[in-house]
């Protein structure tokens, strides 16, 4: 490859150094909340397999686009410096690989999004209906782009005119719309999930809030506001808008050394939903191990804001009602509501219980 002056030389690894250092940065989180999640699974010995498969497999499509790009980022580095590594068209597969990692990292994303939401709606078939569509049109606009672009390497490969090699890189602008179709299709998809999931979570909360008689201080709105935001998904989709950005400025990068999209997506979007099983089986710990009794914690909200009867009432200085713990609003696979109880020996000091540990079980 020819030499190139510094302006360009500048223009293409400035960018690529600071992908690929997004990508280790996020690969790392990626590693902390899978071991996060792998122990838990461990201290629980959970049997929900189709989650347990769907995280392991998201983490493996991440490991792999990462090695891969930390290949194409050596790579097309040299290349751009004048040293000639690989052939280009092994590069252009490995930029296809790439894309179809990504791909399958999002359909399996998008599966756990929709469950998710049909699980926290009660299982209302009419609620996923559109987001089905969606995420299956997106799917069908990812593997056309990755088919055609897979066929014009083929062609490149089968039948290269002589002293010329037909790299994808100039034949790119046959598909990037397809593929730019797709993320469009794909961030309104995962928006509407986002906001269902979001907003089925805050009329939950509120709900029980309104019930309880429990005012939220600032900083506990602010704490749910970003518990909304893990549980919902949103980190995928405020990702998506950058990236964005970064494909349909196509045009201003140097032919060929445009920065890739898929690697950091790859790993974000494999980050979202194990951060949502994490932030679920943790909640699930909090209840089981909450000092309040089993069933306390399943019995109606009605039930709740009654006076609870203390175990030893000589301990107690007043007869008042106690007000409700703090809870939190979640439903299990059954729709049913699971209310997690925090902080509640508070309540006990507050009254001038003798010794909590008499209440716990």
């Amino acid at each position: 490859m020819a030499s190139i002056d510094s302006s360009v030389l500048h223009k293409i690894l400035i960018p690529q150094l600071i992908v690929i250092m997004l990508d280790i940065l996020f690969y790392g989180v990626h590693i902390t909340i899978f071991g996060i999640y792998i122990y838990l699974q461990f201290q629980q010995q959970a049997r929900q397999r189709f989650y347990q498969v769907s995280i392991m497999l998201l983490f493996l499509l991440s490991t792999t686009a990462v090695a891969l790009a930390t290949v194409h980022f050596v790579t097309i580095n040299l290349e751009a410096l004048g040293e000639e590594t690989i052939p280009r068209d092994i590069l252009d597969i490995i930029e296809v690989a790439l894309r179809g990692l990504y791909i399958v990292a999002n359909i399996i994303a998008d599966i756990l999004l929709i469950y998710r939401c049909y699980i926290l709606w009660a299982k209302r078939k009419w609620v996923i209906a559109g987001p089905i569509i969606l995420s299956a049109t997106s799917t069908g606009l990812a593997i056309a782009d990755v088919i055609l672009e897979g066929h014009l390497i083929q062609n490149s490969l089968a039948a290269p005119k002589p002293g010329k090699t037909v790299s994808l890189a100039n034949v790119i602008f046959r598909t990037w719309n397809i593929f730019e179709a797709f993320l469009g299709v794909n961030l309104l998809t995962n928006l509407i999930l986002t906001g269902l999931i979001a907003g089925r979570l805050w009329w939950m909360s509120h709900t029980t809030r309104k019930d309880l008689g429990d005012n939220l201080s600032d900083g506990r709105s602010m704490k749910n506001v970003t518990a909304m935001v893990i549980e919902s998904g949103l980190l995928y989709p405020l990702a998506l808008i950058p990236c964005m950005a970064i494909q349909l400025s196509y045009e201003e990068w140097y032919s060929g050394f445009m920065p890739l999209v898929e690697p950091p997506l790859t790993i974000i979007v494999g980050i979202a939903p194990t951060l949502i099983m994490v932030r679920v089986d943790l909640g699930i710990i909090i209840q089981a191990n909450s000092s309040t009794s089993s069933d306390l914690q399943h019995q109606s909200v009605h039930n709740l804001t009654q006076p609870l009867v203390p175990p030893n009432p000589k301990n107690f200085e007043t007869s008042l009602p106690l007000l409700p713990p703090q809870v939190q609003a979640d439903q299990d696979e059954k729709g049913h509501v699971i209310l997690t109880f925090s902080e509640p020996n508070q309540l006990l000091q507050k009254y001038g219980a003798g010794d909590t540990r008499e209440y716990e079980q």
